[in-house]
């Protein structure tokens, strides 16, 4: 849990770092990425024998992906 609150954490500052203009042209490409996430993890935790397997699965994915795309978002920063 403590790894994707930071992973959260993480990619909202890679955002902010982001020019304005260019968050404006990439947010009908992050809304996407977020329904792509949230459909890829739930898939995850549906493999669970578990609720506490299931949430284990989810987070791990929500993690893995944020993380990945804080580091894509990285090649739209300024600084």
């Amino acid at each position: 849990k403590n790894n994707n609150q930071s992973a959260d954490r993480e990619i909202n500052m890679v955002w902010n770092s982001i020019d304005q203009n260019i968050q404006k042209e990439l947010i009908n490409e992050q809304r996407s990425w977020i329904q792509s996430k949230n459909t890829n993890c739930r898939q995850a935790a549906a493999q669970a024998e578990s609720s506490l397997q299931a949430e284990y699965l989810r987070l791990q994915c929500d993690t893995r992906m944020t993380r990945e795309r804080s580091q894509y978002l990285r090649g739209y920063t300024i600084n």
